[in-house]
């Protein structure tokens, strides 16, 4: 599966600039104020919330450019917090989402988490 097949991939700190422009374009869709020092700030400090094995994130791309995010940060005990659930949408209602969520679902379970919290 390449990269740009619309298929969910793991994402890394390079992927940051990507994830920030999409939820940028899902605030503006909704017209929220968009302030990324704000609302993302976990992002901004990407490998300490989603590197192994303390989470995960993954991506969706199309042509090179992101289009749809999760990430998974462990909580206490056997808990996660599933964060940054984003598509663009022209993808929404077509199973990408879902994709998405079963992503971070196979990382809890390979990561001996029992809880997910939305």
């Amino acid at each position: 599966m390449e990269a740009d097949d619309l298929g969910v991939v793991p994402a890394h700190a390079p992927d940051v600039p990507g994830v920030i422009d999409l939820i940028a374009r899902v605030f503006a869709e909704y017209r929220f104020v968009w302030d990324p020092l704000t609302e993302v700030p976990d992002l901004l400090a990407f490998d300490r919330h989603y590197r192994r094995p303390r989470g995960a994130f993954f991506v969706v791309r199309r042509k090179g450019r992101v289009v749809g995010s999760v990430g998974v940060e462990r909580g206490a005990g056997a808990t996660a917090e599933l964060h940054r659930l984003y598509l663009d949408a022209d993808l929404r209602g077509q199973g990408r989402g879902r994709a998405l969520v079963e992503a971070v679902l196979g990382w809890c379970r390979a990561s001996g988490i029992a809880h997910l919290v939305l």
